[in-house]
This record gives C-alpha cells, structure tokens and sequence, in this order.
C-alpha cells in the first residue's frame, strides 16, 4: 500500500507517520504547497529536506519518497529536490502532475534519475 501525505513539517499535522508508516510499503511525502499563497514559485529546499528528515524518525528510509509538483518549476529547482531524494538515500521521487512538464523538465529528470531495479 501507498500512502500520500502532508509533509510532518507542515501546518498539517493530522497524520502519525510512525503508525502509518508500520501499515504502509511506501509513504509519499507530499513536499509542495507548503504555503498556497506561493503555489506559483519553488518550494524552499530546507523545508523540503526538513521533511524528509523528520520522516525518517518515525519511518525506516527505504519506504520513503518525496513527492515533488513539477509545476512552476525549472530544471534548476527540480534537480535540487532529487538531490534532497539522493543525499537523503531514499527510494526514488513521486512526480505530482507529470502532463504539464516542458522538454527540459524531462530531459534533467531523465538525466538525473537512475533506476536501481
């Protein structure tokens, strides 16, 4: 099972992460949107990796992944949430939207991402 969630550091906090996390397989960190009034501009990199590693302390790493929204967004800004993903040792990137990205959105994503399977 997969679970979607509000990221832990987040106004959001109606979700046990620990216990939800002993139910689930892989657990979607939902790390966008943090204030709607930006929806338009990048997510802050230290609250994106604030949430992981608050994830971390309540789920094992290897059920964990970032859920990243591509939208509004450049090569830039989203190569630095796959290296939060990287640097975090986790199980890939969730992609929010996949319809609306651009050329070279697709070809960063591409050239960043390596299948371990």
């Amino acid at each position: 099972m997969t679970l979607s969630l509000h990221p832990p550091n987040s106004s959001y906090q109606a979700y046990d992460y620990k216990a939800l996390g002993m139910l689930a397989d892989r657990i979607v960190i939902m790390a966008y949107e943090y204030n709607p009034q930006t929806v338009k501009k990048p997510e802050p990199i230290d609250k994106v990796t604030a949430a992981v590693r608050e994830a971390k302390k309540m789920v094992p790493k290897e059920k964990l992944v970032p859920g990243i929204m591509t939208a509004y967004k450049t090569p830039q800004t989203l190569l630095a949430k796959v290296g939060v993903a990287k640097r975090e040792s986790l199980n890939g990137i969730a992609i929010w939207r996949l319809g609306i990205n651009s050329a070279p959105v697709w070809n960063m994503l591409r050239s960043a991402i390596k299948t371990r399977y």
